[in-house]
């Protein structure tokens, strides 16, 4: 009968000892989902505060549509080629289009709208 119980025992000890390690590697996998997560939630929250912030810059200009447009592109750092193919436009009305913002937004570059937009 001693035996027996020894037996139990050690039964009952390794069920504590696999519980245990089970919970252990349940809370390690939830501890990583938490901090997978939390970085997906930080990246959508920042990505959301740069749009939010664009959008209320280049509203705070008096910019025709397709200027507006230009703007966003050259904020999401397109070249004017870039900008050309996406527009469906000639560089030459791109170029034409940045001069006119430059004065309606009084920068002189590419620079200066950058640096407005990150003081904002």
């Amino acid at each position: 009968m001693h035996n027996r119980d020894l037996r139990h025992n050690m039964v009952l000890v390794l069920d504590f000892v696999r519980d245990r390690n089970e919970a252990e590697i349940l809370n390690i996998e939830l501890e990583q989902k938490v901090y997978k997560r939390t970085s997906e939630l930080k990246d959508a929250n920042e990505k959301l505060s740069f749009t939010s912030r664009k959008e209320s810059f280049m509203h705070s200009y008096d910019l025709s549509k397709r200027e507006y447009e230009i703007l966003n592109l050259l904020l999401d750092g397109l070249s004017n080629d870039e900008m050309a193919d996406d527009l469906d436009i000639s560089i030459r009305t791109v170029s034409a289009h940045l001069y006119k913002m430059y004065k309606k937004m009084n920068v002189h570059s590419r620079l200066d709208i950058f640096s407005s937009f990150r003081e904002l």
